[in-house]
């Protein structure tokens, strides 16, 4: 009895200790995680008309250059809980290339043209600056039809297209309800009238679309987004160039980069129709439905894990379970520095913060 008491003790002992170092890697990585969420450094380079282009960098891997769309900021987007998680999942397997498309985010606010063909010019211009030869790109709404017109122009340097609730033609060149000239034209009007105002009204017009799903959070940080990424008369003029100048369709059996193409099945900005049609026409596209219904794929999406690891797949990338635990420590810490902001750090929401923690080690090495 004694000798099976002793034994059962020595295998506590032992299970405290692995626990014990186990705490340790997560601690350090925590740290790091915590640091990669705020850190973001912001550099700049110079279209050929003389615009400057703010870009950032994060995470080490493969390049994968995300190809900008209709307003970005590079800090907003980076911190929040949007487009943040992505990214910073993203960050975890690759050497992730994001920059603000020009007159919005830390690009100069003012450019004197906006235009499509200007918008591939400037991803040529960030990723010469940023010195890669070869990448992938990831294509998010218009981004999609940015990144299709970057690799038909050189198709030698992309080696992978992803694009997310893309589309080829613009709005303006579609037919359907919401659709049309009419709309675009409709569109342009309450950007130019309720786009940068105090009253979120307007914005959440926008917001509503594209993230039906998302939390009170998520909609209050994207109207704040809006208004602080682009002035109501760039918005507009960027808006009407995205829908009125991008019709892709005729070019995209010329497309020769791999590509794998994923739309959310309840998109109400671009609808999945759009997805479908562009995997059916460029040459062997793979095509991956995602379970949600917004435009803005959100953490909380039910297909937003399925999404990235079919990304990943598709890139070569596949998380090992070290990686895997990296992106949980990341998600954790960055909930955990959203809470700390959020409340006064009280000695309560403290011991609450570190039950979470543990709780959520106690999952991972289950």
């Amino acid at each position: 009895m004694r000798r099976r008491n002793r034994r059962a003790r020595g295998r506590d002992i032992l299970v405290v200790r692995s626990a014990r170092l186990a705490w340790r890697k997560w601690w350090r990585s925590g740290k790091i995680a915590l640091l990669m969420t705020k850190a973001l450094t912001i550099k700049y380079c110079a279209a050929p008309d003389g615009v400057r282009l703010a870009y950032a960098e994060t995470g080490h891997g493969p390049a994968l250059v995300k190809a900008a769309n209709w307003y970005t900021h590079l800090e907003l987007e980076w911190q929040g809980n949007a487009w943040g998680p992505t990214f910073r999942e993203l960050s975890q397997m690759h050497r992730l290339l994001r920059y603000d498309v020009r007159g919005t985010g830390l690009s100069d606010r003012l450019p004197a043209r906006v235009s499509f063909e200007l918008f591939v010019d400037d991803l040529e211009t960030v990723v010469d600056a940023a010195g890669l030869d070869r990448f992938a790109l990831l294509g998010a709404s218009q981004g999609a039809a940015v990144a299709i017109a970057y690799a038909l122009r050189h198709p030698e340097r992309v080696t992978h297209l992803v694009l997310l609730n893309g589309f080829a033609r613009g709005a303006a060149h579609r037919h359907g309800v919401g659709q049309g000239p009419e709309m675009v034209e409709a569109m342009c009007t309450m950007i130019r009238q309720g786009w940068g105002g105090d009253d979120p009204s307007f914005r959440q017009i926008f917001t509503t679309q594209l993230m039906p799903g998302g939390t009170p959070e998520q909609m209050g940080e994207w109207n704040t987004l809006e208004r602080e990424s682009a002035s109501p008369e760039i918005a507009a003029r960027i808006f009407a160039a995205v829908h009125t100048e991008i019709d892709l369709v005729e070019r995209l059996p010329q497309v020769r980069t791999p590509t794998l193409v994923l739309h959310c099945r309840g998109d109400r900005r671009v609808p999945f129709e759009q997805g479908r049609e562009l995997a059916a026409a460029i040459p062997n596209a793979r095509f991956h439905p995602v379970d949600s219904e917004n435009h803005i794929l959100l953490e909380q999406d039910r297909g937003f894990r399925s999404a990235l690891d079919e990304i990943e797949r598709f890139l070569g990338t596949v998380p090992t379970r070290t990686t895997r635990m990296q992106r949980s420590v990341t998600r954790l810490a960055s909930r955990f520095g959203d809470a700390m902001r959020a409340i006064e750090a009280s000695t309560v929401y403290k011991l609450l913060a570190i039950i979470a923690v543990i709780a959520t080690l106690a999952s991972v090495f289950a």
